[in-house]
């Protein structure tokens, strides 16, 4: 039983929950849930699951000795030697083997696309790019434009390049928020090291926040919105604002040491986007 407890933070299952991203464009392209669109959704979920976690694995294998410099991540269970690299490097390579047993199976172009894509970045990302000031925060944000742009190509679906914007500096807002964590992690740390400070991090965070609140505000009030939400879809407005604000709330009181510690644990904003996710459905599905 411990061991399969190790393997799934390995392979860091809790992290899947990023994936329910896929269901944003679905969910306002007002798209319904068929048995394709479920089985192509299931589809797209298990090929960034697999891929991320085969990601997170070689990215450990690669910062294990950074890691253990760290006073969070030296938990992890390749950092901690829980899991030995050799064992790490054979789960690796199943989960990989499986991923292209299943694109070989499926025989998808948009599959095979998002695949190549998102492995080849991660790659990218893992050998040089996040060593690069601000540039490593920008590629992890297109991780998750990835997993919005996925189901809009698979579905063919028409999608509000506004919504793709907002996501964007949503995620970049958060990832902003993990490089401030790190900091706070490990301010009793030595031998930690950043490209960032907690000064330029907290202006970066409220710039960011501050353009995601505007661009969602232009997006609920447009007209293009109105005809296809309705005229009252712009009250969304006041639960991304709040959701916002809390976000940066717990992330300032430095209440949580991750970010999907935030979006599981926080309890007003896990309210605040099943309201958010409430009052869409209602405005959407229901004109």
């Amino acid at each position: 039983m411990n061991y399969i407890s190790t393997i799934a933070r390995t392979i860091k299952v809790k992290n899947w929950i990023k994936n329910i991203l896929i269901l944003v464009p679905i969910f306002f392209s007002s798209l319904y849930l068929s048995e394709e669109v479920l089985i192509g959704l299931i589809d797209i979920f298990f090929l960034l699951s697999f891929s991320s976690s085969t990601i997170y694995i070689l990215n450990d294998l690669i910062d294990c000795n950074e890691d253990k410099k760290d006073l969070i991540k030296k938990k992890r269970p390749i950092a901690s030697g829980e899991i030995s690299k050799k064992n790490a490097i054979i789960l690796c390579l199943i989960l990989f083997l499986t991923l292209l047993s299943f694109l070989f199976y499926k025989n998808n172009f948009v599959l095979n696309m998002v695949f190549i894509t998102y492995f080849l970045l991660n790659l990218s990302y893992s050998i040089f790019l996040k060593k690069i000031y601000i540039i490593d925060v920008v590629v992890l944000s297109l991780f998750y434009i990835i997993r919005v742009l996925a189901p809009i190509y698979y579905f063919n679906l028409d999608f509000s390049k506004w919504l793709v914007s907002i996501i964007f500096f949503a995620v970049l807002t958060v990832g902003f928020g993990k490089r401030l964590m790190d900091l706070n992690n490990n301010k009793i740390n030595k031998n930690f090291v950043s490209l960032y400070n907690t000064n330029e991090l907290q202006k970066f965070i409220l710039i960011n926040s501050s353009i995601l609140i505007i661009l969602f505000f232009v997006f609920s009030i447009s007209e293009k919105s109105i005809d296809k939400f309705g005229e009252n879809f712009y009250l969304s407005f006041v639960i991304v604002a709040l959701g916002t604000a809390r976000y940066l709330f717990s992330l300032f009181k430095k209440n949580f040491s991750d970010p999907v510690e935030v979006f599981t644990k926080d309890k007003i904003l896990i309210l605040l986007v099943i309201s958010f996710g409430f009052y869409s459905l209602y405005c959407i599905y229901a004109l």
